[in-house]
């Protein structure tokens, strides 16, 4: 059941079904059809244009900050040895946030893509320059031009994109065996270079965060997705269309 107030104080109960459709009524008649069709995509994972991304990377990038706040930053230190528990557990955190906003797989954070859907909406020249700016800092940093450091392990180049993949699929998200063993090699080396290079994706996303904030603010981005509350009120009047339950069996 729902309980609803109305305008004119009057409260009363009706079913949660009856509210939602009463909410997307309301929306049709401002004149945003939120229909949504009979078959649905239960799978989909791609944002379907430009201002759902900017929602999406929004919110993750909130909660990113909020996360990172809580945990506090990691000392800097150049010897494995003098590293504490916290401080390496503080790395892991972070590869493991970040990795949303780094990899290409994930079309709806991926930093460039995300500044691709803010040209859409920010056009003055301010906006422009800072675009531009966070495009480059992020080829940078990920290429490790920014840190101005280069990994070598018995010959073989090691990047900064390699060596955070190595420890996240061999430690953290997944547990592949043999990058798991490579993560033993080259994580004491890497360490420092990882906590460098996140330094430099923090403020990036502290960034982006503001021009959506100063772009809502402004008028020049809407404040939320129509197409993503559509989807919300959909998922709650027909939730066995889009596989809330996970078939554990498999």
């Amino acid at each position: 059941m729902a309980r609803v107030r109305t305008g004119l104080g009057v409260l009363w109960d009706c079913p949660a079904w009856s509210f939602l459709t009463a909410v997307r009524g309301f929306f049709v008649f401002l004149g945003h059809d939120l229909t949504m069709n009979e078959s649905v995509n239960a799978d989909d994972r791609v944002a379907h244009d430009y201002l759902e991304r900017i929602e999406i990377f929004k919110e993750l990038a909130d909660e990113y900050a909020e996360l990172l706040e809580e945990f506090g930053e990691v000392e800097h230190v150049y010897f494995a040895h003098e590293r504490t528990v916290r401080d390496r557990m503080g790395v892991y955190l972070r590869i493991m946030l970040e990795r949303k906003f780094l990899v290409k797989e994930n079309q709806n954070t991926y930093i460039p893509n995300v500044i691709i859907a803010l040209r859409d909406y920010l056009k003055s020249s301010d906006s422009v320059f800072l675009l531009d700016h966070c495009e480059q800092i992020f080829a940078d940093t990920v290429s490790g031009k920014i840190v101005r450091t280069e990994g070598n392990f018995n010959g073989v180049d090691v990047d900064l994109m390699s060596t955070r993949e190595m420890t996240a699929y061999g430690r953290l998200l997944h547990s592949d065996r043999n990058k798991f063993i490579k993560s033993r090699i080259i994580n004491d080396m890497s360490m420092t270079l990882m906590i460098e290079q996140s330094r430099f994706i923090s403020t990036l996303i502290d960034r982006l965060r503001w021009m959506i904030a100063s772009g809502i603010e402004s008028g020049e981005i809407p404040e939320s997705s129509d197409t993503i509350r559509a989807t919300w009120l959909d998922m709650n009047e027909r939730p066995e269309l889009y596989k809330f339950s996970v078939d554990v069996s498999r």
